[in-house]
């Protein structure tokens, strides 16, 4: 069944008073007392007296209504009467519609969601709108009118996709999927159950993820693909045990015995279908009971058992007509015709008359045409979203490219300003490397000179002392020859002049100034001439 859609409160929360919120939130908890505690004429009791009343009243009643519940909250938080009470009215009809619906009072559910729908229409709140669609439309399939139900899916579809709310884009798909099953439109259907599939993976709701494993395994198996419908029937009971909802255990053993069986094996199957039949009659699930009730009957036929097979076709036809589904009652009255054939046609003749009358009803050129419409529709819109999701990946690359251009800009100027400050610091230790040997070469030379001027200065000293030495010795003798050459020597004059001169030989004058030097106890010219000018020979 259907679960009332507590995010009916948060849709609303931006529109409504807090006075208005906490009833929102009392008359939630109340619907659920009511399925314990009352049945569904009391409710319908109670809404009638709602709807009949003055605005002023409503909120008296809603208070009367809800007693017990609001017992539990302090004073302040009761509801006020002179509250506007426009959304408060939606919120009733919409929450009653959604009990009903899973109570399987598929009219009465439709009264109040078309009142909600209405009030949420002419407020034009998206949200609550696409939620009431989806009722709607929900509602529609199990009355099997799939032209309206497919018209009101893709309502809710198209809302839920310009919200970007992909919960509610998911259960519009579902739905939309459960269509194309019942109308034979199945490569339709698998397309939006893998669509609701990938969404579920990704909001991670295990509950919702079951649900719609649950219905690709019934996709598959209609289609003929019974190993991958085998596979998503066990992983949707393997979800829904272990973190889905338990009372939804019965519905996914069910799938799988239709998955089983769709494979052949039929003791297996006929073991999970009976398991599924004493939880689903426990909990009064008569929607879920009528479908494995038509797989029973299946089950039986196969194995012989005419007798047992019937029983279960008539009892899917008293479901049929309970819940109001039309196609199910068809099939249920085509296998019951098929049945009698052969041993009694007196007796199918009515049940293919039924059948024909009902097929006539559920199918016809509306139906088709809308389906028709809508996949063109949904063609049309998943290629937009899809020509969008590639501008959008064509425009985040021409971002990334214009950041990479950059980066890589910025990389070669900065490996060019690193370069410069290299090449810069290696000029610069060049310089200070070339400064540093040009100041040593400096500093040597200029010790170099130092050093010339502190010899020559030592040798004049020396010299000055030798000179002055000689002329404390005693008088030294130079013969007449020596003499001479003193004299013109200390003149200046050369070794070959003095020897021109005195028709000598060079070598003689030479060996004369040897002599000369030996006497008189020094080594130079200077030394020479000093001497000369003391006697006085210049």
């Amino acid at each position: 069944m259907r679960q009332i859609n507590l995010s009916l409160f948060y849709s609303l929360t931006y529109l409504m008073s807090r006075q208005i919120r906490v009833l929102l939130v009392v008359f939630l908890m109340a619907v659920s007392v009511h399925s314990q505690a009352a049945d569904v004429a009391d409710l319908l009791t109670d809404m009638q007296r709602y709807v009949d009343a003055t605005q002023k009243e409503k909120a008296r009643i809603a208070q009367s209504l809800f007693d017990g519940v609001l017992a539990e909250y302090n004073d302040s938080n009761r509801v006020s009467i002179d509250v506007n009470p426009e959304y408060f009215d939606a919120a009733v009809y919409y929450c009653a519609a959604d009990y009903l619906y899973c109570q399987e009072c598929y009219e009465q559910a439709m009264t109040y969601n078309l009142k909600a729908e209405q009030l949420m229409a002419e407020s034009d709140s998206a949200l609550f709108l696409s939620d009431c669609y989806s009722l709607t439309s929900c509602i529609y399939v199990r009355l099997s009118d799939f032209a309206s139900a497919t018209d009101y899916a893709a309502r809710s579809l198209i809302l839920c996709r310009k919200l970007d709310d992909d919960a509610r884009i998911s259960s519009a798909l579902n739905t939309l999927a459960a269509i194309g099953i019942y109308a034979g439109q199945l490569p339709e259907a698998e397309k939006y159950i893998l669509e609701s599939l990938r969404i579920e993976e990704k909001l991670k709701r295990p509950a919702a993820y079951a649900i719609r494993l649950g219905m690709a395994s019934e996709v598959f198996v209609r289609e003929g693909k019974f190993d991958e419908g085998l596979k998503y029937a066990q992983e949707a009971l393997r979800v829904e045990m272990e973190g889905g909802s338990e009372h939804k255990v019965p519905v996914r053993r069910s799938q799988l015995a239709s998955a089983l069986y769709s494979l052949g094996k039929i003791e297996e199957a006929r073991e999970e279908a009976l398991e599924a039949e004493t939880a689903l009659r426990a909990e009064e699930n008569n929607t879920s009971l009528l479908t494995n009730s038509r797989l029973l009957s299946d089950i039986e036929r196969k194995l012989g058992n005419t007798h047992q097979a019937i029983i279960y076709l008539k009892e899917c036809i008293t479901l049929s007509q309970h819940t109001g589904n039309l196609y199910q009652e068809a099939q249920a009255n085509h296998q019951l015709a098929e049945l009698y054939s052969n041993s009694e046609p007196a007796q199918a003749i009515p049940y293919w008359r039924e059948y024909v009358r009902l097929k006539e009803q559920i199918y016809d050129d509306k139906m088709a045409m809308q389906l028709q419409s809508f996949n063109v529709r949904y063609q049309m819109a998943h290629q937009q979203r899809q020509l969008l999701q590639k501008d959008e990946q064509i425009s985040l690359n021409h971002v990334l490219l214009i950041i990479g251009i950059i980066l890589l800009i910025g990389c070669v100027l900065l490996a060019v300003f690193l370069a410069r400050m290299v090449k810069r610091r290696d000029d610069d230790n060049r310089e200070l490397m070339r400064t540093t040997e040009e100041k040593d070469e400096m500093l040597r030379r200029a010790n170099d000179q130092i050093q010339q001027v502190q010899s020559a200065h030592q040798q004049m000293l020396d010299a000055e002392g030798r000179l002055g030495s000689v002329g404390e010795q005693e008088e030294v003798e130079l013969t007449s020859r020596e003499l001479q050459i003193v004299k013109l020597l200390s003149k200046g004059l050369l070794s070959k002049e003095v020897a021109e001169q005195l028709s000598i030989s060079v070598r003689t004058v030479e060996t004369h100034k040897n002599h000369i030097y030996r006497k008189l106890g020094i080594s130079t010219t200077v030394e020479l001439l000093r001497y000369g000018q003391q006697k006085g020979l210049i």
